[in-house]
């Protein structure tokens, strides 16, 4: 229960990587904020979530991150952050098409939901941050995001149809890189760039001649970053054995 008093807000944790996160921070005694768009589903997963009595409670936000672009500040997500000890923003879409066959809003879709909205809920969160520390100043634990990206945001993993995930996912990682250096430690920020995760709907429907990288070992890094408050601005690579850093 090493995360016993903390609160993490995990976005496109209704299914997928984003509840396995929710599920192993619940396991450590951490209370979560579920976020994602679908209401029956993230009410399934607080539902499925593990409890220490009444020191645990966990809760779910439904929300569109891409309606950030136009209304960047919704108060009910201002008031979960402003609860919040940790940010993990993994909500994300995939594109499977050469690019002169996208949809043109599929383009801005993806860039929006895998980038902007990170870097727009950061933003906020940090803000909460600063205006909450008075309220901590008795509290060691320093606030942490944690970002997931993509090992298609590595120059080494470049496959046909993947050019604007693997863009957007590529931002992501610069931008934790850019921020952490930015924030000098006012706020640990890391990122993960994990390989195929097939037992996810989105890593089953993508075809990536890759082998895929074991849940297990990404939600243990996970939690190696958010346990380890000496780790800032590092950009953990995770293929299908191993994990190591990528600059």
């Amino acid at each position: 229960m090493r995360l016993l008093g903390r609160r993490a807000i995990i976005t496109g944790s209704s299914r997928g990587l984003g509840k396995a996160l929710a599920v192993k921070l619940a396991q450590e005694g951490c209370s979560v904020t579920a976020v994602a768009r679908n209401q029956d589903l993230l009410k399934n997963t607080v539902e499925q979530l593990p409890t220490l009595g009444n020191l645990q409670k966990h809760k779910y936000l439904s929300l569109d991150l891409m309606s950030l672009v136009e209304n960047p500040r919704p108060r009910e997500l201002q008031s979960a952050l402003e609860e919040c000890n940790i940010l993990i923003n993994c909500a994300g879409q995939t594109t499977h098409s050469l690019l002169p066959r996208l949809d043109d809003q599929a383009i801005v879709s993806t860039i929006n939901l895998n980038l902007t909205a990170p870097i727009l809920l950061t933003k906020m969160f940090y803000k909460s941050v600063i205006k909450q520390r008075s309220k901590r100043e008795t509290d060691s634990f320093k606030p942490s995001v944690l970002n997931i990206s993509s090992i298609l945001a590595c120059s080494s993993h470049t496959y046909p149809g993947t050019s604007v995930y693997a863009s957007s996912k590529a931002g992501v990682a610069r931008f934790t890189q850019c921020l952490a250096e930015e924030l000098q430690g006012r706020l640990r920020v890391n990122v993960i760039l994990p390989g195929l995760i097939t037992e996810t709907d989105m890593g089953s429907k993508a075809l990536i001649p890759s082998p895929p990288t074991p849940m297990e070992l990404i939600l243990q890094t996970a939690m190696d970053i958010i346990l380890d408050e000496s780790m800032n601005s590092s950009c953990i690579v995770i293929d299908e054995t191993r994990k190591y850093n990528y600059k």
